[in-house]
């Protein structure tokens, strides 16, 4: 397999990074449309080939433990401490681009955070600056009142996820309504119609959004993507990175302007 191969070269770390990604977009059985993109992203950035991706995605969602347990070890052996900041970004950003945190995805990103050697209360501060708010532990699987707490909390979530499904139906529905009705027009307004939506979107907004919404989704996203945080994974890391942030840049400026 190629996989085993490739933790052997130089591509070892973008491989064993790709495989910890894949393990947390399998984990809650839900793959979204975001969390599939993310993944897709780096290894688009990062140069991983298809067909290794392949094998990756098969060892994410069958949570396979031995090739799980290569790519943690290469990871604790070889990635500089200042870089393992790096990877907890990476890690924080797909589990929260669906915009909630599942159960399965705490217990993974905490047994990360100890491989990483990543005190508790320096990941719960920086947790803290990334997502602004406070991260709620795991707690005690062990009690009854802690099942039936996430009893609870799934039926929330399911019911949310149902109405969420059907807001972004809507909202396709009338995004399709809204592009034939631009395709049909000729007037100067077209242009920067479309270029808001495109704005909006890339920094992860509705089109309802504030300017204060518009102005905090910035500030999270420029601190995640800033070229600088990504210096001691190579070249190409960084250089996806600094495209990523000039997006994020223009996207700001434009709806600022607006």
């Amino acid at each position: 397999p190629q996989y085993y191969t490739a933790l052997r070269s130089e591509r070892a770390m973008p491989t064993a990074i790709a495989t910890i990604l894949s393990w947390l977009m399998h984990s809650d059985g839900d793959i979204s449309n975001a969390e599939a993109a993310y993944l897709d992203a780096f290894r688009s950035q990062q140069g991983v080939e298809d067909a290794l991706m392949w094998e990756i995605a098969h060892i994410g969602s069958n949570a396979a433990t031995h090739e799980l347990r290569l790519a943690l070890e290469l990871i604790h052996r070889f990635l500089a401490a200042d870089a393992r900041w790096l990877l907890l970004d990476l890690i924080l950003g797909m589990i929260l681009v669906d915009g909630k945190i599942h159960l399965s995805e705490k217990v993974i990103l905490e047994l990360l955070v100890d491989a990483l050697h990543i005190s508790r209360a320096d990941f719960l501060r920086h947790f803290r600056e990334i997502v602004g708010k406070e991260y709620a532990p795991t707690g005690d699987p062990s009690s009854a009142h802690w099942w039936s707490a996430q009893e609870k909390q799934q039926s929330k979530s399911n019911q949310q996820k149902q109405e969420e499904d059907q807001a972004w139906e809507e909202r396709e529905r009338k995004e399709k309504e809204e592009q034939q009705r631009e395709r049909s027009r000729q007037s100067a307004g077209k242009g920067s119609s479309i270029n808001r939506i495109k704005a909006l979107a890339t920094l992860g907004l509705e089109e309802d959004a504030t300017m204060a919404d518009i102005q905090n989704a910035y500030r999270r996203l420029a601190m995640v993507h800033h070229p600088d945080r990504f210096q001691n994974l190579g070249p190409e890391a960084q250089k996806a990175a600094h495209e990523t942030f000039i997006r994020i840049q223009n996207a700001y400026e434009l709806l600022r302007a607006a």
